[in-house]
C-alpha cells in the first residue's frame, strides 16, 4: 500500500530487525549452536527503490516489550567493524579515554554495493573477511602494537555479539560480490529482489490496500507515510529432532562434496535454519518459545529458493554487464571466454527445456514418480544431468509440481501431454 516494493524483501528488512530484537539468541543445528547473524543483500536496478526498502520503518522490540536499541553505520575496514561494537569511556583511574565493548546489536547497512566494493578491493583491506567470520559467529579481529596503543577495540569474541549486513545491490555491479574471489560472501548472502512485479497499478487500488492494511493495524485515519512496526525476535528457540536430523544429514553431503550440493549452496542450511528460527519466534509470539518445526523448515526453504533464484539471476546480468565492459575495452580474449561461458550455458538451457518435454510424457503416461524414478528409469545419461533444472523450469512454469510428502513428482494439467 505504501510502495515500499517486494513484500519478501520487506519480511527480509523484518528478519534483520527481528534478530537484533533478540540479541543473545542462538540456534541449535545439530553440530552444535549458531547466532543469529545475517547478511542480506537487496538487488534492484538504480531508481527502483532499494533505498526505501531498506528503509522501511521498523523497531526492534526486546522480550520485555521495550525498544531495543542498536548501532547502524558502515565500516571502511574489518578493523573499525570491530571498533563499532565498542565504546569510548573515561579512564577511572588516568582520566583518559578508552574503550569498552557494549551489548548492543550492529547494522552494518551499505545502500550501494559501489560503497562496500571500493572498500573490499583495495589490497590488504580486512573487511570482507571480517564480515564472514562475524557471520560465523567465531572470534574476529586480531591484536596490534598501534591499536593497542589508542586504546582501540581488536577482538570480538565468538558468541558475545549480534552482527547483521545489509547491502544494496544494483545486478550490473555485483560482481564484487559474486566473484569467487570473494571468498565465500555470495554463499553467505540471503539474496532479495526489490522490485514488485504485480503491484497494484492504480490509484483507487492502491489506496484500497493501503486502508485495508490501516484497518488490520486499527488505525482510524490511514497515514500518507508507511506506519511503524514494532518486530520482535524469537525467545528460546527449540528446534525439533526431525529437522536437527535433516541438517546433519545435509551436511554430510556438503562435506563430501556430494555433486547434489552445487558450490553456491553450501552455506543454504546454515541460512535456512536462522530463517526458520524467525518464523517460528513470530509464529509463537513474544516471549514465547519458538519451534522450528516442519512448516517453518518449509517455509525458511521457500526464502532460500527465492534467494538462489534471485543470485542466479543478477550473475546472469552480472555476467553481461562483463561481456560489455571487456567489449568498450576491447578486450576481446576477455569477450571470447565470457560468450563461450555464455554459449554453453545457453545449450545447457536448451537440454534443460527437452529434458521437461520428456519429463511430462513420463509422468503423463507412468504417473507420479519420485526424482530417482524419473533418472533410473527413463531418462538418458544427458537428460540425467540437466534434470534438476529441468524440474524448476518445470515448476515454476506450473507444468510439473512436487508433492513433499509423498516426494514424488506429478505432471498438472497445464503440463499433460496426450
Amino acid at each position: 500500500g505504501w510502495q515500499r516494493l517486494n513484500t519478501l524483501a520487506v519480511v527480509a528488512k523484518a528478519s534483520a530487525i527481528a534478530a537484533v530484537a533478540a540479541p543473545d539468541a542462538t540456534v541449535y543445528t545439530g553440530m552444535g549452536t549458531v547466532p543469529l547473524n545475517f547478511q542480506f543483500g537487496f538487488a534492484a536496478p538504480s531508481g527502483i527503490g532499494k533505498g526505501l526498502c531498506m528503509a522501511a520503518p521498523l523497531i526492534a522490540v526486546g522480550r520485555d516489550g521495550k525498544p531495543v536499541d542498536y548501532v547502524k553505520r558502515p565500516a571502511a575496514s574489518g578493523e573499525m567493524f570491530v571498533e563499532l561494537f565498542y565504546t569510548a569511556v573515561e579512564d577511572e583511574t588516568t582520566g583518559k579515554p578508552k574503550t569498552v565493548r557494549h551489548d548492543l546489536p550492529v547494522i552494518c547497512e551499505w545502500t550501494e554495493v559501489d560503497s562496500f566494493a571500493a572498500k573490499t578491493s583495495n589490497k590488504g583491506n580486512t573487511l570482507d573477511p571480517y564480515l564472514r567470520s562475524a557471520w560465523s559467529g567465531e572470534d574476529v579481529g586480531d591484536v596490534s602494537i598501534s591499536r593497542q596503543k589508542d586504546k582501540a577495540g581488536m577482538i570480538l569474541t565468538a558468541g558475545t555479539y549480534r552482527s547483521i549486513v545489509t547491502m544494496g545491490v544494483q545486478p550490473k555491479k555485483s560482481a564484487p560480490l559474486l566473484r569467487d574471489g570473494g571468498g565465500g560472501s555470495k554463499q553467505r548472502t540471503i539474496w532479495f529482489m526489490v522490485p514488485d512485479h504485480e503491484p497494484p497499478r492504480k490509484a483507487a487500488a492502491i489506496r484500497e490496500v493501503r486502508d485495508e492494511l490501516a484497518a488490520q493495524l486499527g488505525l482510524h485515519v490511514t497515514p500518507l507515510d508507511p506506519p511503524t512496526l514494532s518486530v520482535h525476535g524469537p525467545g528460546s528457540i527449540v528446534v525439533e529432532p526431525e529437522i536437527q536430523d535433516e541438517v546433519l544429514e545435509r551436511r554430510a553431503l556438503v562435506l563430501s562434496e556430494d555433486a547434489s550440493i552445487h558450490e553456491d549452496e553450501t552455506h543454504r542450511d546454515n541460512n535456512r535454519i536462522r530463517i526458520a528460527a524467525i518464523y517460528a519466534g513470530w509464529v509463537a509470539g513474544a516471549g514465547n518459545t519458538a519451534v522450528v518445526d516442519a512448516a517453518a523448515w518449509r517455509w525458511a526453504d521457500a526464502v532460500m529458493e527465492s534467494s538462489s533464484r534471485t543470485r542466479e539471476s543478477i550473475t546472469k546480468v552480472a555476467t553481461m554487464a562483463d561481456i560489455q565492459e571487456a567489449t568498450n575495452r576491447g578486450d576481446m580474449d576477455g569477450v571470447r571466454r565470457l560468450a563461450a561461458e555464455m554459449r554453453v550455458e545457453s545449450a545447457n538451457e536448451a537440454m534443460a527445456h527437452s529434458t521437461l518435454e520428456r519429463v511430462r510424457q513420463v509422468l503423463t503416461k507412468t504417473g507420479p514418480l519420485s526424482t530417482s524414478g524419473l533418472k533410473n528409469g527413463y531418462l538418458t545419461q544427458k537428460q540425467r544431468k540437466a534434470l534438476d533444472d529441468a524440474l524448476v523450469i518445470g515448476e515454476v512454469a506450473n507444468l510439473v509440481v512436487f508433492d513433499p510428502d509423498a516426494r514424488r513428482w506429478a505432471v498438472t494439467e497445464a503440463g499433460r501431454i496426450n
